[in-house]
């Protein structure tokens, strides 16, 4: 994906159980947090790499990914 272009994350969440996303740098430091109900997230930042993890809300980890912006 395109750097300062949104990128779509998407999972199942038919239940529209309450989520938490966190987004991290390639540095381990946490640049954004979101909570949400829904099935789809859209990121947008600058060139570079990012780790995502997608908790519930016992915060148990759903689903971790990376994304990285040319």
């Amino acid at each position: 994906p395109k750097a300062n272009k949104p990128v779509k994350l998407e999972w199942k969440n038919s239940a529209k159980a309450k989520l938490t996303i966190e987004v991290y740098n390639n540095k381990q430091q946490k640049i954004k947090t979101e909570t949400l109900n829904a099935n789809t997230w859209k990121f947008t930042a600058t060139k570079g790499l990012y780790y995502w993890k997608l908790l519930n809300s016992d915060f148990d980890l759903l689903f971790c990914g990376k994304i990285i912006l040319e």
